[in-house]
């Protein structure tokens, strides 16, 4: 035992010293994991070699058995001593690294210390003592180099941990390098113009263009180290991942020279609110400006709260006036820059991580006893009631009074006064009141920042709007007392941006030559302008009809091009739904019900903007059924039903909008149920049954609509199946059974609609099954697989659909699998499997419908199996050989041959026992119950294929 012990003891010494010399790949690679891999090669040769002997030869090599068996255990508890000691020397290593970065954030911490003892100075100057002195003090884990042997169990969970702990990290750095690889930004992609001074903006801005084409602003940070990159990094995957109206687009950054870094974000002309208050000090903009910017701030921090992002730095200098007059939020939580001005002077709260600016901070971050992380929401909550105030009183808050008496002031609960020279205009007062619920001292006690505040704001904004246009009015009329005009002119609004098209009544409709121009913001607002009301003419009279055919053409038009530019890629389809042309394409259908054209290239703009199933287009689908799209394409389908091609962009979008299988898509799938979309697609089926490329399509929507396991989806498919779905997609199968030569074709997605209107485990379930057969499924099914036997992914979906309507065992199941086999769905599956050997996804689903083909123990089903005996036996040993790490196959191929083995007769059984000894299927069966020894369905369905293949 003590020769023992010290031989482990000079092979962990060895490992010591390659540990002190930075040789850590010999210290816990060489041994014992490669050693410990050659034992587990070793172990599975032996139990394979076990298992394939014949209970003779198991009780003829017993004792030679059980000494290696004994020496495969001993050996494998020296490599599992000598794991746990190189568990023990990578913790070492974490431990060690930790005290490392320890000191480095001690450093930090000290550099930050000094920052606020120099703030602390001077709030409390001529204070005697140092209230608030504290010594950092880190007590760095020490290891102890000698290792207890009796602690062993002990240390070796915290190992584990660290071990643990050391992944995560590795595989949250692995996530943060790959979404910076993908939104990294050439420097050949972008140019630089002219300078941008903007108030409060922490690094240097600049106007350039991005590829050449779109106007942006770059803002640049020079001089930074690594830790610089990641804050650059981490604003850049903020902002892109809370996109939205209300949020400033970013379009890339170049971080890989950390003394060089760049972000590229959408151009704001107009500057930040702050540059406004600073240019127009004594001459605000109308109550109806300060009404839009106010609901644009809150709408765009509902956006981020609903996403669970907080701001943590919300102040006028991050609130950009955008093309269009659009107010948008920046610099998600940096707040990093350390400058000595006031106004812009970032005060870090020590223990928390929140960041803000003084002025706008909230009491509790002032306080070092409070909990601030739970409360992060709120933090934006007050900043938003400081916007607000900056918003009446024109001046930001506690402008002109040191920070000493603000820190003191917030403290005590005291908060910024209107001035006396600026009363706020009766429409913007309910918002005095919402400052002092959002400016309360108890985080708990302001009101979430969500959808019922952003309506209020919009109040507001209509109240200031219909105030200033009755103001305007007495202007124009030239009434009034001097004081009444005074005040009507100062509610005047102001002049639009120069890049901001004229107003509808004074501009003509842009051409298509502008059209192609125009950008993003432009073209929105160009269908915008085409959905809006027509003014001057009563509805109904010539007049107005006249207009309103006019505007539709220049909806319709506009929209075209917003269709055929999101067509161009995914970044197009971004920018489009950040310009809020989902909004505007759904206001324009609405505006134009009747008008086909507008409908159709409505739709046709819907489909392509909400194309793409990654987490863009996702969230793209999700804002375009907020905006009502689903509802505004079924009333298209309906009011346009003998227009074959509004049909087929309407069922296109459906098709889009409704994708994936997450609980929003669902939520999307239940919504177009309700807005009565399957019916609609049923009758565009039934009403254009020539037309292909509708068929493809709507069958397509009706798979996307159907799929699901929520609970609402057998009702889903239920009322798909009442509408005469089943029997539309079969029709259609019928008329097109040529259409399948590109991929994705009528067949191809008649067979997915089929599936999934025909699947679930509901009582109604057989019922659709039934129906489908009665309706010719079958037969639909054996001939597309016949005529397109080139095509895989017709030849997988069938043999899925196949399957899936012959699965029950009652007696209508057997009839329905005795019709397959009239109809030559054996045949047609055997050819499937030997024409796509290659394709896993054909043979995973012919081997399932063999299997649910060949179920039942009665003439028929003894039958069906011996004639799958003798044809297919072949094709699924040959599956389970070409794809023996696939589990899919192996399991549907083990009971395909435990179904068609249990089935065969007597007279079937020598040849079924010959023809499985020629094609090795024992062998193959031995294989994957091997190869998948924790998988339950290919144990039993294994076992059942043996017994009844060796079976005396």
């Amino acid at each position: 035992m003590v020769a023992t012990l010290r031989d482990e003891w000079r092979w962990l010494e060895s490992r010591l010293k390659q540990l002190a010399s930075d040789d850590i790949d010999a210290a816990t690679h060489a041994q014992p994991l490669g050693e410990l891999s050659e034992l587990a090669r070793e172990t599975a040769g032996f139990v394979t070699e076990y298992t394939s002997r014949s209970r003779v030869q198991r009780m003829q090599y017993a004792l030679r058995d059980r000494a290696r068996m004994r020496d495969l255990a001993e050996r494998l508890a020296v490599l599992q001593q000598r794991l746990q000691l190189c568990l023990q020397i990578d913790a070492t290593r974490a431990l060690r690294l930790r005290e490392r970065l320890a000191e480095d954030d001690v450093a930090d911490l000290e550099a930050e210390a000094e920052v606020a003892q120099e703030l602390v100075d001077e709030l409390h100057a001529g204070a005697s003592g140092s209230r608030g002195s504290a010594t950092a003090s880190a007590g760095g884990a020490r290891v102890d180099e000698q290792i207890d042997a009796a602690a062993l169990d002990a240390l070796l969970d915290e190992m584990v941990d660290a071990l643990r702990a050391a992944k995560l990290d590795e595989t949250r750095a692995t996530a943060a390098r790959k979404q910076t690889f993908e939104l990294e930004t050439a420097w050949s992609h972008v140019s630089r113009a002219e300078p941008l001074h903007r108030a409060g903006a922490a690094g240097e801005l600049y106007a350039g263009t991005y590829q050449g084409v779109t106007r942006v602003a770059l803002k640049y940070f020079y001089g930074g180290s690594e830790a610089a990159a990641d804050e650059v990094r981490r604003e850049l995957a903020i902002q892109r991942a809370v996109s939205g109206p209300n949020v400033l687009q970013v379009f890339g950054a170049m971080t890989r020279d950390p003394s060089r870094l760049c972000l590229v974000l959408e151009l704001a002309p107009d500057g930040s609110l702050l540059d406004a208050m600073r240019a127009r000090s004594h001459d605000p903009p109308p109550a109806a400006e300060l009404a839009r910017c106010a609901r644009d701030v809150v709408a765009g921090v509902e956006h981020l709260h609903a996403r669970q992002v907080h701001h943590g730095d919300l102040k006028s200098a991050n609130v950009l006036r955008c093309t269009g007059g659009v107010w948008k939020l920046c610099d998600f939580g940096l707040a990093r820059a350390r400058c000595t001005t006031r106004a812009t002077r970032a005060t870090r709260s020590t223990g928390g991580g929140a960041a803000g600016t003084l002025p706008w901070m909230a009491p509790e971050l002032l306080d070092r006893a409070r909990d601030r992380l739970a409360m992060r929401d709120k933090v934006d909550c007050y900043a938003l009631g400081c916007v607000f105030y900056e918003l009446l009183a024109w001046r930001t808050p506690w402008e002109g009074k040191s920070d000493a008496i603000v820190f003191d002031a917030v403290r005590a609960g005291e908060r910024p006064r209107l001035p006396v020279d600026r009363r706020p205009a009766a429409a913007l007062r309910p918002l005095v009141g919402a400052i002092a619920q959002l400016w309360a001292h108890e985080p708990l006690d302001r009101p979430p920042v969500d959808l019922a505040l952003v309506a209020r704001a919009q109040c507001v904004v209509e109240a200031a709007e219909a105030a200033d246009a009755a103001a305007a009015a007495v202007v124009a009329a030239g009434g009034g007392v001097d004081g009444c005009a005074q005040d009507a002119r100062a509610q005047q609004l102001a002049p639009p941006p120069l890049d901001a098209p004229p107003p509808v009544a004074q501009r003509p409709p842009p051409t298509a030559v502008e059209l192609n121009v125009m950008s993003w913001p432009q073209l929105v607002a160009a269908v915008r302008a085409g959905a809006a009301p027509v003014d001057g003419a009563g509805p109904g009279g010539e007049n107005w009809v006249a207009a309103m055919a006019e505007r539709a053409e220049e909806a319709a038009a506009a929209i075209r091009a917003v269709s055929r530019r999101a067509l161009a890629d995914a970044a197009s389809c971004e920018l489009a739904a950040n310009a809020g042309a989902l909004e505007a394409v759904v206001a324009a259908m609405r505006a134009h019900a009747a008008h086909s054209d507008v409908q159709k290239w409505a739709c046709w703009a819907l489909r392509n903007i909400c194309t793409a199933d990654d987490a863009a287009g996702i969230s793209r689908a999700q804002r375009a059924t907020e905006a009502g799209a689903l509802e505004a394409v079924v009333d298209a389908m309906r009011a346009h039903a003998a227009h074959s091609r509004v049909q087929v962009q309407a069922c296109w979008a459906l098709r889009n909008i409704c994708t994936t299988d997450d609980a929003a898509g669902i939520s999307r799938a239940q919504r177009a149920t309700e807005a009565r979309a399957l019916e609609a697609v049923v009758d565009a089926m039934h009403a254009h049954a020539a037309h292909s490329d509708l068929q493809k399509q709507a069958c397509w929507a009706l798979r996307n609509i159907c799929s699901g396991t929520d609970a609402a989806g057998p009702a889903r498919k239920q009322r798909a199946t009442k509408a005469g779905a089943l029997e539309a997609v079969v029709d259609a199968r019928r008329a097109h059974a040529a259409h399948s030569v590109v991929q994705a074709g009528v067949q191809e997605q008649a067979c997915w609609a089929l599936i999934h209107v025909c699947s679930g485990t509901d009582a109604a379930g057989p019922a659709r099954k039934q129906r489908a057969t009665k309706a010719g499924a079958l037969e639909a099914v054996v001939a597309a697989m016949r005529a397109p036997a080139a095509h895989s992914g017709v030849q997988k979906q069938a043999c899925w659909a196949l399957g899936n309507l012959c699965v029950s065992t009652d007696v209508a199941g057997l009839a329905r699998a005795r019709q397959a086999v009239e109809d030559g769905a054996l045949e047609a599956v055997t050819a499937a499997m030997r024409a796509h050997a290659e394709h896993s996804g054909v043979q995973q689903q012919a081997c399932w419908a063999l299997a649910n083909v060949c179920a039942g123990n009665d003439a028929a089903g003894l039958a069906r199996a011996r004639q799958a005996a003798e044809g297919a036996l072949r094709a699924v040993v040959a599956a389970m050989r070409a794809h023996a790490e696939h589990l899919g196959v192996q399991e549907q191929a083990c009971t395909a041959l435990a179904r068609v083995c249990a089935g065969t007769n007597v007279v079937g059984l020598a040849l079924m026992r010959r023809t499985a000894a020629q094609e090795g299927a024992l062998e193959a069966i031995a294989a994957a119950m091997i190869a998948f020894l924790v998988q339950p369905v290919v144990q039993t369905q294994g076992r059942l294929a043996l017994a009844a293949l060796r079976a005396e």
